[in-house]
């Protein structure tokens, strides 16, 4: 599996959508993939922070990331690349 890398772009899309409807989207995901999404792309939290303070690998924030927002592309009904 291929995984994309998260952009400019996607940070643009999610945050043009509004804080509101951001986190009405980020309801849809499991807490530990919410959070990574959350703190990675809005916050601009760096993964090996984010996999300091939660006492896991980068890669398992990596995957955390990713697998977020092909999640919320899949429900906004995008291709998930």
């Amino acid at each position: 599996m291929t995984r994309r890398a998260v952009t400019a772009e996607d940070v643009m899309e999610i945050e043009a959508l509004g804080q509101e409807v951001v986190a009405d989207l980020l309801s849809v995901l499991p807490v530990a993939q919410r959070q990574a999404v959350a703190a990675h792309v809005l916050d601009e939290t760096s993964y090996e922070e984010l996999a300091r303070r939660a006492g896991v690998t980068t890669s398992a924030i990596r995957h955390r990331v990713s697998r977020g927002l092909r999640a919320l592309r899949e429900h906004l009904g995008e291709d998930p690349r």
